[in-house]
């Protein structure tokens, strides 16, 4: 064969095997974003999707043209559904949860940037927490494409080329396809297709491991590296040239600027999850978050926050107190562990933000510049009524807490101060 012709067949078979690789990964859509298929048996179950959440997000909300999204942390991601139907009539009809694992204020910020360059966003949903505020937590920039204010049609074009490159013709995401081919099990369908975890499946797995097991590894690990990486435990919403509280003002300026309805919600976390937050002397920190956040707010908005609010559902109320199994297989109401709340509770939640009429009174309440120290105090109050009538397990919970403060200032990470 004449070297020509050997030249052309290579290129030939390269070219097919380039046009194949894409059209697979095309049709089988391990991350759900062109949607062309979505067949029983061969790739609705979107096996592989997790680890990839976040280069499929931003594609999702520009394709889906969403007019409601959940922004926040593994919280929102398992516990708030999209398909509420109070949201939807204040919000809009389509929705999607947007939300990523592990999630921090400045990726929330970029993919509600991204939202607003690409979408049709008028209603938005995020959860804020501790982890998300500590500037000894690093940050990064997303680290996927997103689309930018004053995007060129030069930089818009990098950016499509880029993403449509890494979902398509990357060697992980066809392995992602391959994968999902292998995996049309219906107990591997961890994904809905609003974005939000199978309810389903989460409860399983906590039922298979058992809640006391998945309650004290949550716990063991917060106070561990959750809260602060540093081993002295160290807390600062802002060090250095780091401000963590300048994410929350950009998401402020960018909600009101473009009229999204943004509510924001401290999420319900348990009882227990709670003492240790005081046992690692994190309660004011806690505390002193939601008088920040809410005076961001009427700096940006005014002392009326039309358009946004701050609903607090953290405290000592009934649903935090529900008891733990301690054998497996046993199910709770309200919780997958002491973090993370169930979808029953999150349309709860719902319910109250948007003045559903099945919401209750008496579960969460909007923070407003002339009821924060009211509520601040009941909080407090509650707090020390549990501990009287569970002085034991308060006791419990100090003592672990204690334990692996102790250990973390031995072996936690030696945190400098950054030079300003």
């Amino acid at each position: 064969m004449p070297y020509r012709h050997y030249v052309i067949a290579v290129l030939s078979c390269l070219a097919l095997l380039v046009t194949g690789v894409m059209l697979m990964n095309w049709l089988v859509d391990p991350l759900d974003v062109y949607r062309v298929v979505r067949k029983e048996g061969f790739n609705r179950v979107k096996s592989a999707y997790i680890p990839y959440a976040r280069l499929a997000k931003p594609s999702q909300i520009e394709r889906g043209q969403y007019e409601r999204l959940a922004l926040g942390s593994s919280r929102m991601l398992m516990g708030i559904p999209v398909d509420h139907a109070a949201w939807i009539q204040s919000g809009g009809a389509s929705g999607f949860n947007a939300s990523i694992q592990g999630a921090d204020l400045r990726q929330i910020r970029d993919l509600l940037e991204h939202a607003v360059v690409t979408s049709h966003v008028k209603s938005v949903v995020i959860d804020v927490d501790l982890f998300m505020f500590n500037a000894w937590v690093p940050t990064g920039e997303y680290p996927y494409p997103v689309a930018r204010f004053g995007e060129t049609a030069r930089e818009r074009f990098v950016r499509e080329r880029d993403t449509g490159l890494s979902l398509l013709f990357s060697p992980s995401i066809t392995m992602a396809s391959i994968d999902t081919l292998r995996k049309q099990d219906e107990k591997k369908d961890k994904v809905m297709i609003d974005g939000t975890t199978n309810p389903a499946k989460e409860l399983n797995q906590v039922l298979k491991d058992g809640y006391e097991v998945r309650f004290r590894q949550f716990e063991d690990r917060m106070v561990r590296t959750g809260w602060s990486p540093c081993s002295d435990n160290r807390y600062a919403f802002a060090m250095g040239k780091t401000d963590k509280l300048e994410y929350f003002r950009d998401i402020l300026h960018v909600a009101k600027e473009h009229h999204i309805d943004v509510k924001f919600f401290i999420s319900p976390v348990h009882v227990r999850l709670q003492e240790m937050i005081q046992a690692a002397n994190l309660w004011s920190s806690q505390e002193e978050m939601k008088r920040k956040l809410l005076a961001e707010m009427v700096a940006v908005y005014g002392s009326d926050l039309q358009g946004v609010a701050l609903w607090d559902f953290s405290g000592y109320h009934s649903y935090a107190q529900e008891m733990v199994p301690q054998q497996p297989g046993i199910p709770m109401q309200w919780y997958l562990d002491s973090s993370h709340f169930s979808q029953a509770l999150g349309r709860k939640m719902l319910d109250v933000m948007f003045a559903a009429p099945a919401a209750e009174s008496s579960f969460g309440v909007q923070l407003l510049p002339d009821n924060i120290d009211e509520v601040l105090q009941q909080q407090r109050g509650q707090q020390v009524a549990w501990q009287t009538g569970h002085a034991g397990l308060s006791q419990d919970l100090h003592q672990r807490t204690v334990a692996i403060l102790r250990d973390k200032a031995i072996n936690g990470t030696a945190c400098k101060a950054a030079a300003n």
